[in-house]
């Protein structure tokens, strides 16, 4: 049905729609195309039946109406909202209103989110009360295409449990403001004539990455939104800039000047930033710094920087035509492998806009050799430096490298930025961006065990990880007989618990404190994974350190 589809609509005025002629709605002046439309509403592939449904919503007359009044009983959910989202758009009529007001006790999620958006555009105190009634649905996407249906009709949400588009998208929970901006977004704008652009565009900074991503989904479809996306690139905060690059995804020669300007500011920063990194590590052949100190955290923090900046040039390339720089050769570049990162560079050499990859590759391609520059007027300079992170720690290393302020190493009560680069101590968490582990170590409590004392024991629920700042532990299980089997050693810098809170199982032994009793940092597993399932990033970064330590075991 597909392929006898298509070559249907590439023949006669069907080639004349498929190339750009009078447009969709032409297609019902061909009796050959529509017939062939009718006849794949009965196709066996789902895919070819929303086709063929999404087609017909676009062509006038009863039997193109009939077909989408049938589809709406069709089995797949998929089928159904094509066909609530064609009929949306007919005249008013008693049949069509009834059975668009039916499927608003469909079984399926988006497709009751695609009947409250389709009885939306009727009229009636009828369906205001249908509405309302689905304020309080269990489905997000429900809740959120009801609140956008009822925006700005007078008077209609007094008294009643609906909440309005402004105050979901200013919820606490992301899937409710995600669901929010997917509402609106599928009826074009709200009722008041505001135009969705302000929705989207506030969307690009919002706290959450699934929310900012599917904001640049849908305005990379939207190009009638470019300029107030290049605005966001060119302005907007870090994470904002990151957003509106994927929101120009496919825009390409209408923003290729802009884009290229941006990109190669971005390069001029990142090559900034890895000189101050080399300074502050003082040089290629300097000893590696140490994870838990300040020097180590800054230098850590600006090689974030650099990777940042390189991925965004590499995504600006992605934008300009060179989709490749933005997947898999980015994620060679990053190889240790010297044969597979030099292949990544070449293959980087041959694509995209010619100036920008030139750049790109001579800054991916530089040998790190010392500087010339001492440390101490670097380390003045970022003192004052715009990221706060970057500020704070190249402060407290002139602090300490000065030798300014005595810090003692067995001091009790630690503060935030001391129980930070306690936890880098932790390979665990030592690939974590600041503010990732700002949240962590905001969680944190400090607890001390004498010797002899259970940190964890075997068959309770897990339910916090603990890091080892000073002393060490036994682990042992019980056998059969009441004996106890010696299973290993953690010392300090170690963690333990992370599987016990990831899977909610018992634990599955017994962590015994030894010698002088333990200090350690405890943070609590449901604060850890509400931080994973907000930052996919962070979730990616302890996950891979995870697997490399089981793997070990």
């Amino acid at each position: 049905y597909g392929a006898s589809l298509v070559r249907t609509l590439r023949s006669g005025l069907g080639e004349q729609v498929l190339e750009g002629g009078p447009g969709l709605g032409a297609l019902g002046g061909d009796p050959q195309v529509t017939a062939a439309l009718l006849d794949a509403t009965q196709a066996k592939e789902p895919a070819v039946r929303r086709m063929a449904v999404s087609l017909l919503a676009r062509i006038e007359g009863s039997d193109a109406d009939a077909a989408l009044l049938r589809a709406l009983d069709d089995d797949d959910p998929g089928v159904r909202v094509a066909a609530l989202d064609g009929l949306a758009g007919r005249e008013p009529g008693l049949e069509i209103d009834d059975r668009l007001a039916a499927r608003l006790d469909d079984s399926v999620d988006r497709v009751r989110a695609a009947a409250v958006r389709a009885v939306g555009r009727r009229d009636g105190v009828g369906i205001i009360a249908r509405l309302r009634d689905l304020a309080t649905d269990p489905s997000v996407s429900v809740r959120a295409a009801v609140a956008v249906a009822l925006e700005d009709r007078s008077g209609d949400g007094d008294g009643d449990n609906r909440r309005s588009v402004a105050d979901l998208l200013a919820d606490p929970s992301p899937d409710v403001r995600q669901a929010t901006i997917e509402a609106v977004a599928a009826v074009g704008g709200m009722s008041r004539g505001e135009t969705i652009a302000p929705v989207l565009l506030g969307a690009l900074d919002d706290d959450s990455s699934l929310v900012r991503r599917t904001a640049a989904g849908l305005l990379a479809t939207r190009t009638v939104e470019t300029d107030g996306v290049l605005d966001v690139l060119t302005s907007g905060s870090p994470r904002a800039q990151d957003a509106a690059l994927l929101a120009l995804m496919g825009h390409g020669e209408p923003v290729r000047d802009p884009v290229a300007a941006w990109a190669g500011a971005q390069i001029a920063r990142a090559t900034a930033a890895r000189t101050d990194r080399h300074v502050i590590e003082g040089g290629p052949n300097a000893t590696a710094l140490a994870p838990d100190s300040s020097v180590g955290f800054l230098a850590a923090v600006l090689a974030r920087r650099e990777r940042m900046l390189v991925d965004r040039a590499l995504g600006a390339l992605a934008v300009l035509g060179a989709p490749e720089a933005g997947g898999v050769l980015r994620r060679c570049l990053r190889s240790t492998d010297p044969e597979i990162r030099a292949q990544a560079l070449e293959a980087l050499d041959s694509i995209g806009d010619r100036r920008l990859r030139g750049a790109v590759v001579r800054l991916l391609d530089a040998d790190a050799t010392a500087s010339v520059q001492a440390r101490d007027p670097v380390l003045g300079r970022l003192a004052d430096d715009g990221d706060p992170w970057v500020g704070l720690l190249a402060r407290r290393t002139i602090i300490e490298v000065g030798g300014m302020v005595e810090i003692p190493e067995t001091e009790r009560t630690i503060s935030e930025i001391d129980t930070m680069l306690t936890l880098r101590r932790v390979p665990l968490f030592e690939g974590l961006d600041p503010e990732d582990l700002q949240r962590i170590a905001s969680t944190c409590l400090e607890r001390t065990y004498p010797p002899g004392a259970a940190l964890v024991r075997e068959g309770e629920i897990g339910d916090e990880l603990i890091v080892i700042v000073e002393g060490g532990v036994r682990v042992v299980r019980a056998e059969p007989d009441g004996s106890e089997r010696y299973i290993r050693r953690y010392a300090a810098g170690d963690h333990i618990g992370e599987l016990a809170v990831l899977r909610e199982q018992p634990r599955i032994a017994t962590v015994i404190a030894e010698g002088d009793g333990v200090r350690a940092q405890v943070i609590n597993g449901e604060s850890l994974k509400a931080i994973l399932r907000e930052r996919p990033e962070a979730a990616m970064a302890m996950l891979s350190t995870l697997a490399e330590r089981i793997s070990a075991q």
